[in-house]
């Protein structure tokens, strides 16, 4: 079980191509759009380790890291080197004031549509 920031998914899946399942718990999987919204509890006080979206260069350094903007690219990879993702179950809590849970929700929508764009493989479920 994965149940860190979210943000290492993809060099944790470069490091161990054979992992077969993961479950991720409370993933922060959408970094950047948390980081851009002032109002959420922990936003100003995660600047100094995220980078502040009003700034260019810690903007493009956030979605280099930001799960959610990095499916594109884990997926791609795939093409060429296998499946990306093992099959994973993500949770979320509505009360958790860490992680939005529109965060990890928002991430499996878009794996499942980019999987579903690709060659989706039956034996690695994304629930």
């Amino acid at each position: 079980a994965l149940g860190l920031a979210g943000a290492m998914l993809e060099d944790a899946q470069a490091e161990t191509p054979l992992m077969g399942a993961a479950v991720l718990k409370l993933g922060f999987l959408d970094v950047t759009s948390a980081m851009c919204d002032p109002a959420l509890p922990l936003t100003a006080h995660e600047y100094d380790e995220w980078g502040h979206p009003d700034r260019p260069v810690e903007l493009a350094a956030m979605q280099q890291v930001c799960p959610y903007h990095s499916l594109g690219r884990l997926l791609a990879k795939s093409e060429l080197h296998g499946p990306a993702l093992p099959a994973l179950l993500v949770s979320t809590a509505t009360a958790d004031t860490r992680v939005p849970c529109w965060g990890p929700a928002k991430w499996v929508a878009r794996a499942r549509r980019l999987q579903a764009q690709a060659k989706p493989d039956p034996a690695r479920p994304l629930v």
